[in-house]
C-alpha cells in the first residue's frame, strides 16, 4: 500500500500578546469510487505541531465538502498545511501515488493571501483570505484632517506581526484604486512599519496641491481587493493660503542682487492668519539652506489687478549659489497657532550670476599728423555677454572689428571717455578710466 502524504508545514512562535490571523478554509473530495479503504482529510501546522486537523477514515466513501472561518489564529512564524490521503482499491492495490509538501513563512501568507494542496484523487485543501487581525487609526488631535505640509502619523496595532503586516496603501478616488506607499522615500523607509510617517508632498508629489480639499484614504492590505482594514479617510486641507506660482526676476548684471520675485497666492490672508516666514530654500536636499528669509510676519498680500491674485513681492532680496536651483516655502499661522506649510509647485528657479563684462584698452595710436584723424583705439573685451555696444564721450560708435578685437578709428589727438556695455546694459564696474 502506498499512503499519498501531501505536507505543507508551518512553525510557529509568538512575538507578542493579541496578534492573531484570520483565514478560511476550504476542504472538498469527490466521490472515489475506486477506493475502498484508507484515510482522508486534512491538518494545520503551527511550529511543527498540530493546530487543527479533520481526518476521517475511507470506506468507499463519497463526495465530501467543507468550509469553515478562523478567527483567531495564533500570530505562527510559519504555516504548514497536510492533506491525508491514502486510497486502496478493492483488489488492495494503491489506485494513486505521489506526495507534495512546501514550507510558507507568515510573512509570505501576509503577501499572497492563499495557499491550496491537491492530492492525486482531486483532493483539494486550501486556505483563502488570509490576513493578520490589524486596525489603524490617525494619531493627530484632529484625526480625519491633515494641513498640507503636516506629517501624517498614522498607526497600526497590534505591534509584533512580521513588517508585510503593516503594508499601507492610499487611494485618491474614493478607494476605486489603491496606490501602494513607497518603501523606501528620501532615503529612509515609511512603508512595512507600524507607524506611516509622511506629508501629503511627500507621497503624492508635485500635484499634491491638485488634491486639497478633498478626500485621501489610508488602508493596510495588498493589491486592489485584499484590505486588511477599513479605509480611515483623512480630508487634506490647506489651512492656509495657497501658493499657486511666483515670478522670478535674476540678476540684471554681474554680482547684482535678484531683481524681484513675487509670488501669487489663491486667496487673501484671513484676519489671525499670518505667514511667519516665506523664503528661497535649495532645491537639492543635500545642499539646502533658506535664503531671501521675511524678517517680520506678513499679514496682509497685495491684490494684483492684472493677475488677478493676491501678490507678495520679497523684500529681502540678495544673492544666491550661482547655477543652483531653489523652491519657495512657507510656514503659515492662525492665531499663533502653526498650521499650513507649504512648498511651490512649479518648476524651481535657478539663480545665475550673468557673466562679469570686462574690457581693456589694449593699445592706441596717435594721429600721425598734427591736425590729422587717423588714430585709433584698440579695444580687446576678455568676458561678457554679446552683442556688445560701444561708446566714445558718451556717443555710441560702431568699432571696426578684427581678428578678435576692435577698433575705434578716425580719431584726432585728443582725451576719450570710452565706456562697453554688453546684452544687458551693463558695464565693467571695474574699469579703468
Amino acid at each position: 500500500m502506498k499512503k499519498l502524504l501531501i505536507l505543507l508545514l508551518f512553525a510557529y512562535s509568538f512575538k507578542g500578546f493579541g496578534q492573531t490571523y484570520f483565514f478560511y478554509l476550504s476542504y472538498s473530495v469527490p466521490t472515489q469510487k475506486y477506493c475502498w479503504d484508507g484515510q482522508y482529510g486534512w491538518q494545520i501546522f503551527g511550529n511543527g505541531k498540530v493546530y487543527k486537523e479533520q481526518i476521517k477514515s475511507k470506506t468507499h466513501f463519497v463526495e465530501y465538502t467543507e468550509y469553515d472561518e478562523y478567527f483567531s489564529v495564533p500570530n505562527f512564524q510559519t504555516f504548514g498545511l497536510t492533506i491525508k490521503s491514502t486510497c486502496l482499491s478493492k483488489t488492495g492495490v494503491s489506485s494513486c501515488s505521489g506526495d507534495q509538501s512546501k514550507t510558507i513563512s507568515a510573512a509570505t501568507f501576509i503577501k499572497n493571501g492563499t495557499a491550496t494542496l491537491f492530492s492525486c484523487e482531486d483532493e483539494r485543501f486550501a486556505i483563502d483570505g488570509f490576513k493578520p487581525n490589524v486596525t489603524i487609526s490617525n494619531s493627530s488631535t484632529t484625526p480625519s484632517e491633515l494641513c498640507a505640509g503636516e506629517q501624517l502619523s498614522l498607526a497600526a496595532y497590534p505591534p509584533g506581526f512580521p513588517a508585510e503586516a503593516y503594508h499601507w496603501q492610499y487611494s485618491l478616488d474614493n478607494a476605486v484604486t489603491w496606490i501602494d506607499v513607497p518603501l523606501n522615500l528620501n532615503g529612509k523607509q515609511v512603508n512595512e512599519k507600524e507607524i506611516l510617517d509622511i506629508s501629503m508632498q511627500e507621497l503624492i508629489g508635485a500635484n499634491h496641491t491638485d488634491y486639497i480639499n478633498k478626500q485621501v484614504l489610508f488602508r493596510l492590505g495588498y493589491s486592489q481587493n485584499r484590505p486588511f482594514t477599513d479605509p480611515l479617510t483623512i480630508n487634506y486641507k490647506p489651512c492656509a493660503p495657497v501658493l499657486e506660482y511666483f515670478v522670478y526676476v535674476g540678476p540684471k548684471c554681474y554680482d547684482d542682487n535678484i531683481q524681484s520675485l513675487d509670488v501669487y497666492f489663491d486667496r487673501q490672508l484671513r484676519t489671525g492668519e499670518q505667514i511667519q516666514i516665506i523664503y528661497a530654500k535649495n532645491a537639492n536636499p543635500a545642499i539646502g539652506g533658506i535664503f531671501l528669509q521675511n524678517k517680520v510676519p506678513i499679514t496682509k498680500f497685495v491684490y494684483d489687478d492684472k493677475e488677478q491674485k493676491f501678490k507678495y513681492s520679497f523684500t529681502e532680496l540678495g544673492k544666491l549659489e550661482n547655477k543652483n536651483f531653489f523652491n519657495i516655502e512657507y510656514q503659515a499661522s492662525e492665531n499663533g497657532i502653526p498650521k499650513g506649510y507649504l512648498v511651490s509647485t512649479q518648476d524651481p528657479f535657478q539663480y545665475v550670476n550673468p557673466q562679469k563684462l570686462s574690457f581693456t584698452i589694449s593699445d592706441q595710436k596717435d594721429p600721425t599728423c598734427v591736425g590729422g584723424n587717423d588714430g585709433f583705439i584698440e579695444i580687446t573685451i576678455t568676458s561678457g555677454t554679446p552683442p556688445f555696444y560701444f561708446y566714445k564721450n558718451e556717443q555710441k560708435v560702431t568699432p571696426e572689428y578684427s581678428n578678435g578685437k576692435y577698433y575705434i578709428r578716425n580719431l584726432n589727438k585728443n582725451n576719450y571717455n570710452i565706456l562697453v556695455t554688453d546684452k544687458s546694459g551693463c558695464i565693467d564696474k571695474d574699469a579703468n578710466d
